[in-house]
């Protein structure tokens, strides 16, 4: 026996029922494979949402406002939400005032009658409007694919080359959403199943450019009763009725 265990314990531990008595206290790999391993819990985290619909009154504009500096920008924005739509609104209208007709170099027909206008709303209004998505299309350099409902879609666009495309959906009068999962199979998606429209003021291109047989079709798709005989003109006045924005 050691020298330490001689002078506090004075105890051998020799025979093998002594050493036996003596295992609770060995590391083991018994003892090894008793001892708990805490596990840790995975806490959830929430997805983000496809579409995500700001929360401040000018939905549209905020929309646009992520598509160009980020999600995580917007939602770092913890006060001064009004001084920020400002100032944008501001450089948007300055940029549009100083070169005007680039707002003629998308793929939506403007007057200068119309362009005026365009700049009007942006500066005056409260919120947004459809028909402003011109400008956003053009000091943005993106391309602008707006859904509403199962049906429709509008396209805006520079006719140069753009950075991107982005698609914003329209849920209610004043609603608007952005899809942030942008793939080319679900722009392509939009663009065979849904119906293009000319404008959201004039839906539907002239009579003229459809054939009966074009506005026969459209009308299956937009549930236009099929038992009343109707004209051309009959059913171009539903398809638009259907269709407007």
């Amino acid at each position: 026996m050691s020298i330490y265990h001689q002078i506090f314990v004075n105890t051998s531990y020799d025979t093998p029922e002594q050493i036996d008595s003596l295992k609770k206290y060995m590391y083991t790999t018994k003892v090894e494979e008793s001892v708990p391993i805490p596990i840790p819990i995975l806490v959830p985290v929430a997805a983000k949402p496809a579409i995500v619909y700001p929360d401040k009154k000018d939905t549209l504009f905020w929309c646009l406002f992520i598509a160009n500096n980020g999600l995580a920008d917007y939602e770092a924005i913890r006060q001064g939400y009004s001084n920020i739509e400002i100032a944008e609104k501001q450089k948007i209208m300055t940029s549009i005032k100083s070169q005007p007709t680039k707002l003629k170099s998308t793929n939506v027909k403007l007057t200068n009658i119309a362009i005026q206008e365009i700049m009007s709303d942006i500066v005056t209004n409260a919120t947004l409007t459809v028909s402003t998505m011109v400008a956003m299309s053009v000091f943005y350099n993106k391309r602008i694919i707006l859904i509403k409902g199962k049906d429709f879609y509008i396209n805006v666009c520079p006719l140069d080359e753009y950075k991107e495309t982005i698609i914003l959906v329209k849920k209610d009068k004043n609603d608007y959403g952005i899809d942030m999962d942008v793939t080319d199979e679900k722009i392509k998606q939009i663009e065979t199943e849904r119906i293009c429209l000319s404008k959201h003021d004039r839906p539907l291109e002239a009579i003229t450019n459809y054939t009966v047989e074009q506005l026969k079709n459209m009308a299956v798709r937009l549930g236009v009763d099929s038992t009343v005989r109707l004209t051309k003109m009959g059913l171009y006045q539903q398809l638009t009725i259907r269709s407007l924005w």
